[in-house]
């Protein structure tokens, strides 16, 4: 490795440490205090948070806000006591026994909660960690079809519309089964396209244009009901996102060299990112005539074909790596901003073209063909480890480019 790329790869893994300290969710939510008790003022309220950053969420709130609150309740996938807050668990990536329970429970305490208005802190995850299936639909079938959306690679509003049909709670239908006059939602957001209806499957915001997906629904023979949802005041507000997350990630690398963010381009199938990536790059170094840093976000799908440990993450490294060409000189990290890459224990996989000439491409294959790029992280000591951050606002990918040796 060239000691421009080892300034870049060390610059990296710095940014991602400095990063998931600087947008932890208890400094992003703490931002937010002042409006939270402006909304809640002169009324009774409760206070509800779901997601894989519910917790540090919860601990970002101004103490006056949860002493003074009716109901404090924090749905986590890694509960952890927290004094008077109720804490509840649930089960990611696909909802169980823990999920079933707790949602049932925390239904049960806003059917009996008379608050004026409630605060609804909402992170990633929600979807699996809150559900309640409709009445027509068993547990084994509702999580029969979830394996086959999630492992078949369908995009995640497609997902979303199944999911607003089989919950008994989702898009926005938890308003029905309470009595609030207002609700303030401010979210986390991990989707493309940062849709507040969407996180979560939000049950708390009513989701507009969602029997569009007919066909979808009839292939998994799934009957359309139409709900209707109470009138209810609700305001929500994307609190931060993945571009953010992106464009912060790239700012605090200080190496005196060009920066682009690409966009919200991490969305469709990983294999077709992968091309659209590497093209992408190609044309803005012609464009630019020098080398850059470059950013991006959003979440692309992938379909489970092996047995290995891998991610969405890892297998994108992976891919940039089979696709680059030898001669071309690069830096790429695919990176899970929750600290979670599949079933990998991973954050991400840091891969360049210094890598790009000791590996073979049968050995990348292999490992690509068995959805086992994770394992293939580690063998190479390439993989960020980071742990459960807290956070999840989706992918973002970071890197450098500089153009081809000739």
């Amino acid at each position: 490795m060239t000691d421009a790329l080892k300034n870049v790869d060390i610059a990296i893994r710095e940014a991602v440490r400095n990063n998931i300290l600087k947008e932890s969710p208890s400094n992003i939510v703490s931002k937010y205090n002042s409006e939270m008790i402006d909304f809640v003022s002169g009324n009774s309220f409760s206070i509800l948070a779901i997601g894989k950053a519910s917790i540090p969420m919860f601990k970002g709130m101004d103490k006056w806000l949860v002493g003074h609150s009716t109901l404090r309740v924090c749905l986590s996938p890694d509960p952890e006591p927290m004094g008077e807050v109720t804490v509840l668990k649930g089960n990611h990536p696909f909802p169980s026994f823990d999920t079933f329970d707790s949602t049932e429970k925390i239904m049960e305490l806003i059917r009996n909660d008379r608050s004026d208005s409630l605060i609804f802190l909402l992170s990633g995850g929600t979807s699996s960690l809150f559900e309640k299936p409709r009445q027509s639909i068993s547990r084994d079938e509702y999580l029969e079809i979830m394996h086959k959306l999630v492992n078949g690679g369908f995009p995640i509003e497609q997902i979303n519309s199944v999911r607003c049909q089989l919950s008994d709670v989702k898009c926005g239908k938890m308003i029905n089964h309470s009595s609030y006059g207002s609700i303030l939602i401010l979210a986390i957001s991990d989707v493309p396209g940062d849709d507040i209806s969407v996180i979560g499957s939000n049950p708390f915001f009513p989701s507009v244009n969602r029997d569009q997906e007919i066909s979808l629904l009839e292939k998994f023979h799934i009957q359309f009901e139409k709900t209707i949802i109470r009138d209810c005041n609700v305001s929500g507000k994307i609190i931060l996102k993945g571009e953010k997350y992106a464009r912060d990630l790239m700012d605090s690398i200080e190496l005196g060299i060009e920066k682009i963010y690409l966009g919200n381009i991490l969305k469709g199938d990983v294999n077709i990112c992968a091309e659209k990536i590497t093209e992408f790059l190609r044309k803005e170094y012609d464009r630019l005539g020098k080398p850059f840093l470059f950013s991006a976000s959003g979440e692309t799908t992938s379909r489970v074909i092996g047995n290995g440990k891998g991610g969405r993450n890892c297998l994108l490294s992976a891919l940039i790596l089979q696709k680059m060409d030898e001669n071309e000189i690069f830096t790429f990290l695919s990176l899970a901003t929750d600290g979670e890459d599949g079933n990998s224990g991973l954050a991400g996989f840091i891969v360049d073209s210094a890598l790009k000439k000791s590996v073979i491409r049968e050995e990348i294959n292999r490992y690509v063909e068995n959805s086992d790029t994770g394992t293939l992280a580690i063998k190479l000591k390439r993989h960020i480890f980071t742990g459960p951050t807290g956070n999840n606002v989706s992918d973002v990918v970071i890197g450098y480019y500089g153009g081809v040796i000739q």
